[in-house]
């Protein structure tokens, strides 16, 4: 019933299975652990990640649907944090910080990543936002290549109308003066 209701509502995890049947084959065997690691080489191809972590999204959430006792929230958040941190790599001017169900490791078959970039200490706030820019174009291409996670900026203080990367100061005083509590 559940796995119904979880194919109704999200009807693309089931392709991959009909195109794929390696991954139904997986299911039936159980033999899907070694599946469920997701390590990335930093530099990897917007592509290449978001096949792999659309492969792994897809393997978790089955099982996960079909009543196999699985915590795939964390499962999910370990991807995230894994495809996020190839694609910051080593040399980012800023931090990103989880939100919401990403924060909190509660991930789900259509959640998607609610983060927030702060800038860090001496960063060159303009090297920041180009950088961020450069994260923005990359998930997009990632996502166009089918990565399951949307990357959402909305929940920085000014939405879609503010820069990428807040800096330390700025956000300290957002959350004293304007943030509400939700």
């Amino acid at each position: 019933r559940r796995f119904s209701k979880i194919v109704m509502d999200s009807p693309a995890l089931v392709e991959p299975f009909r195109l794929d049947a390696s991954l139904t084959e997986l299911l039936l065997t159980g033999e899907i652990e070694e599946e469920l690691e997701f390590d990335v080489d930093p530099g990897q191809s917007p592509e290449r990640l978001a096949k792999r972590a659309q492969r792994v999204h897809t393997i978790a959430c089955a099982k996960w649907a079909l009543g196999n006792p699985f915590d795939l929230g964390p499962t999910l958040s370990h991807v995230a944090d894994s495809v996020l941190s190839s694609a910051l790599g080593q040399d980012a001017a800023f931090d990103c910080w989880a939100l919401g169900s990403y924060a909190s490791e509660n991930l789900g078959p259509d959640s998607d990543l609610d983060v927030m970039l702060v800038a860090r200490a001496n960063a060159d706030h303009a090297t920041a936002e180009e950088q961020a820019q450069k994260l923005t174009r990359f998930w997009q291409s990632a996502r166009a290549a089918g990565m399951p996670f949307a990357l959402d900026f909305r929940l920085r203080p000014e939405g879609r109308a503010g820069l990428l990367v807040r800096s330390l100061e700025g956000f300290r005083n957002y959350a004293e003066r304007d943030m509400e509590s939700w």
